[in-house]
């Protein structure tokens, strides 16, 4: 059994590190929730912006997300709990081809493939359509 040969005051302060690194993710968090927020749809879609970096797990308390990254021009989306009938990786695919996808909750379109402004408004008309569907069935 490992011994912790540690001081107290080096103990506290890691505490008090590992309390500043968890206050300064939450921070950048929030930050990156406020800066990508576009919309959110009457059906618990959120709709968001990004500049590259991955937003699709900021849901706030709503059903699921929809990004348009505008630097690699990739559209993601993803449910925040599953939902019956609706898997992200069949919607995806049906969309853009069996190159898009991932997994059941969280997919998006195919490396290298450019997606434009007008497949990003298109993509959040019909993943509305599917979300409310899917939702009244449950």
């Amino acid at each position: 059994m490992a011994v912790d040969c540690r001081t107290n005051k080096e103990m506290i302060t890691d505490g008090h590190l590992a309390t500043r690194m968890g206050n300064a993710h939450i921070h950048l968090q929030e930050k990156l929730d406020e800066s990508s927020f576009v919309e959110t749809l009457p059906c618990g879609l959120i709709v968001r912006r990004t500049k590259g970096e991955k937003v699709n797990h900021l849901y706030r308390d709503e059903n699921a997300v929809i990004s348009y990254d505008e630097k690699y021009k990739k559209i993601r989306i993803s449910t925040a709990d599953p939902i019956k009938n609706l898997s992200c990786r069949r919607l995806v695919q049906e969309w853009w081809g069996d190159r898009a996808g991932e997994h059941d909750q969280i997919a998006g379109s195919a490396r290298g493939q450019i997606m434009s402004e007008d497949q990003f408004k298109e993509a959040i008309e019909r993943f509305e359509l599917e979300l409310t569907r899917s939702l009244h069935k449950q």
